[in-house]
């Protein structure tokens, strides 16, 4: 994934002991879909992500490309966030470093996984068996943008979802 942000907008955390503590404060094991509520709460979780979000966003580093890079980090809490997810959930993200909108829409997928989970399950073990280990994070994110496209090369694949889930 490449991030569309020139290096030179990342020196704060590639040439400096940058803080993100608040990065360390989200445990590799959580799940964005699979955590129960209640440990959501336990762990204020939606704080965090509010801080991590906060930390690495500024100029040229908006939600879509700190998502990118962040989603790499914690493939399972994380995902990919771009404006064609957004409007696919009726919604926008802005190309300005706003990390509270950015987290409050990781909350609102996170309700669209919960509500899919069953499904995100199916996919992710068909995927499993022909060889792609992907998140659930990642495979929501992927049909959603995918489903998204009207056209370009990947609009094939929002033809095969109509059939398959049509």
């Amino acid at each position: 994934m490449a991030a569309r942000s020139s290096a030179k907008h990342w020196t704060k955390f590639t040439d400096s002991d940058a803080d993100l503590d608040c990065l360390l404060g989200l445990s590799r094991d959580w799940d964005l879909f699979e955590m129960s509520d209640a440990a959501w709460r336990e762990h204020d979780v939606e704080t965090r992500l509010g801080d991590v979000f906060r930390a690495t966003m500024g100029p040229y580093r908006g939600a879509a490309v700190v998502t990118k890079v962040l989603h790499i980090k914690r493939p399972a809490l994380i995902p990919v966030c771009d404006s064609i997810v957004a409007n696919v959930l009726g919604t926008s993200l802005s190309d300005s470093p706003d990390w509270k909108s950015t987290r409050d829409f990781v909350v609102h997928l996170r309700r669209q996984g919960q509500a899919n989970l069953e499904g995100l399950r199916t996919i992710q073990g068909q995927l499993a068996g022909a060889g792609f280990d992907r998140t659930l994070v990642r495979i929501l994110d992927s049909v959603l943008w995918t489903f998204g496209l009207s056209d370009g090369p990947y609009a094939v694949f929002r033809e095969w979802l109509a059939r398959v889930y049509g």
